[in-house]
């Protein structure tokens, strides 16, 4: 048995290795999980609107333009936010380049575009080494979050459940791409999961205290709007009713605290989002000087992404707005979670294409098989301790399937076009619930083996 001391000391360094794997993946690609060309220049045209935004803080304050992100211009006409011009917001930045003209991004509040820009104003290095250490508190954030996570799943099922979940993703090429970009900050996707992860493991669903519940969820999910915006906000929001239905399984608690639990979150969450998209529209405002064509550009944003007649929109949205849901999730199964090409050299075209070629549909596979093998180890009386929690993470891990499918579904036209970054969604927490369940299975049946009679 240990002491509270030794355990705090363990959960310390574990917590620490994970942040340190998690930080050299994001901010280096060290573990080779994506491709390095792709890793050096991913999303770089939509990163490039925080440092337009660096840029027009420099020059205007930090609420200029209504504090949105964009793009800056050489002259007076203005950039086009669908055709980035990325090269002249990186150049402008490190040489300080003057600028003339400045087009916001209106569909996201742009509080990553603040932080930066404040840091930037405080920080007295060069620009270049402001911009190294901009991606490196990403990676940190990103890392660090994620860590909290696999340090409560060590917590709650062991080290070999939290180790499992960190080697998945930090093998996660998407993870990997997105890491250390500006944009994206992908730390503040997982922050209402961990927020409600750790709230709920001090105070259970059967005694909840709505109100409280109420504020912790309508804070988390506002922090997320502002930091970075809408983006895949079905797939967070669901994700962080995955400890709600953990907890509820573990303890047992029934439908009915399960229920008023879930009913506060959506009314907390609905809420802040449409704070959020309110502070947004005044936002808008300040640029195009109406309130109400900030509540036009967000419905029109909101149904170009999802579904709507094409033909109100220009020629271009048809296909997108037209597909075909099923069939868009059934593209998405079969792209890649990890490709082993980049690690060894395949014997033939087959095994590199379909067998190194990790797919989350194998993921899914793999999930499901672990799942009944978990199931069948918890009969034993070797595994009886681990039961409650064993089979509420079997719960757990299936329900959060959901919140990737939530965003694939509700907004397939999106899905339809982004095939080059959605694949983020299946990591919002479907695989990293997935992995620590293969690490508790693993580790649960060697128990069953190891004290099975001769």
């Amino acid at each position: 048995m240990l002491s509270p001391g030794t355990h705090k000391l363990r959960s310390f360094a574990f917590f620490l290795a994970s942040t340190a794997i998690l930080f050299f993946g994001f901010s280096q690609n060290l573990w080779r999980a994506a491709e390095q060309d792709s890793f050096d220049t991913y999303q770089i045209g939509v990163e490039s609107f925080i440092v337009g935004r660096i840029l027009k803080t420099e020059s205007d304050g930090l609420f200029s333009a209504g504090g949105l992100t964009g793009l800056t211009g050489p002259d007076s006409t203005p950039p086009d936010t669908e055709h980035a011009n990325y090269r002249f917001q990186y150049k402008a930045y490190l040489e300080s380049l003057p600028f003339e003209s400045y087009t916001a991004y209106k569909s996201q509040t742009g509080g990553q575009g603040m932080l930066f820009g404040l840091l930037n104003e405080i920080l007295p290095w060069s620009s270049l080494d402001k911009l190294s250490f901009f991606h490196g508190l990403t990676s940190l954030l990103s890392a660090a979050i994620l860590s909290l996570i696999f340090l409560w799943i060590t917590g709650e099922f062991g080290l070999a459940a939290g180790v499992a979940a960190l080697v998945g993703t930090a093998l996660s090429q998407w993870l990997t791409l997105f890491g250390k970009n500006l944009w994206w900050s992908i730390w503040a996707f997982f922050l209402p999961m961990l927020i409600v992860l750790y709230f709920l493991g001090s105070a259970r669903p059967s005694k909840l205290n709505p109100v409280r519940f109420g504020l912790v969820v309508f804070l988390a999910v506002l922090s997320k709007c502002f930091f970075n915006g809408y983006e895949y906000i079905t797939t967070t929001l669901v994700m962080m009713a995955v400890p709600l239905v953990y907890f509820s399984f573990r303890d047992k608690t029934g439908w009915k605290p399960f229920l008023s639990g879930l009913l506060v979150a959506m009314a907390a969450s609905v809420t802040a989002i449409l704070a959020s998209m309110t502070v947004l529209c005044f936002q808008i405002a300040a640029v195009d000087g109406s309130f109400a064509k900030g509540v036009d550009h967000i419905i029109y944003s909101l149904l170009r992404r999802s579904y709507a007649d094409p033909n109100l929109f220009p020629p271009d949205y048809a296909a997108s707005l037209n597909a075909n849901a099923l069939d868009v999730v059934a593209y998405y199964l079969r792209e890649i979670y990890l490709d082993l090409n980049y690690y060894i050299k395949a014997p033939n075209d087959f095994i590199a294409n379909f067998v190194f070629q990790f797919r989350y549909l194998y993921l899914i596979l793999l999930f499901a098989v672990m799942s009944v093998a978990l199931v069948f180890c918890l009969r034993s009386k070797q595994a009886a301790g681990m039961r409650a929690s064993g089979l509420a993470l079997i719960a757990a891990v299936w329900f959060s399937l959901l919140a990737p499918l939530s965003w694939l579904v509700i907004f397939k036209a999106h899905s339809y076009v982004h095939t080059f970054m959605n694949n983020l969604v299946w990591q919002m927490p479907f695989t990293l619930f997935g992995f620590a369940l293969c690490g508790l299975t693993l580790y649960a049946a060697a128990r069953v083996i190891r004290n099975r009679p001769a």
